[in-house]
């Protein structure tokens, strides 16, 4: 099976939106959408673990953190950053205590910021983070 990033938003646009810059941060990857954590689980017993899992934090079938601990459970060592909107102070602190390897504050228009945060996160592609 090749080489995949898991995104879990239940947001069309955001994952458009992400999908554009896993696509440059690592180009050799596939990307698998996932609209809930439901469907997350489906991709990683259809698929095994991922490179890297991208978590939005308000999911409709999660509740606070629960989905970043859910995921942590269900990566078998895969990364996990979580993706959001939400800055209120100690968030990114909590998700990182509950295993998650980082946040990142989304927003649409940060696309080249996301891409270098998204390089960081993916095991063996700091390569592509300077252009090689």
């Amino acid at each position: 099976m090749s080489a995949y990033v898991l995104m879990v938003d239940d947001h069309p646009l955001y994952r458009a939106a992400l999908r554009v810059a896993v696509t440059k941060a690592a180009p050799e990857a596939e990307v698998i959408e996932a609209g809930s954590l439901a469907e997350a689980r489906e991709a990683v017993a259809a698929r095994g673990r991922p490179l890297l899992a991208l978590l939005d934090l308000k999911l409709p079938d999660s509740e606070g953190y629960a989905g970043v601990v859910e995921m942590r459970a269900l990566l078998d060592g895969a990364p996990l950053a979580v993706v959001s909107g939400d800055e209120t102070p100690g968030v990114a602190a909590a998700v990182v205590r509950l295993g998650a390897a980082g946040f990142i504050v989304f927003q649409i228009r940060g696309g080249p910021l996301i891409e270098k945060l998204i390089v960081h996160f993916l095991p063996g592609a700091q390569q592509h983070a300077d252009g090689s």
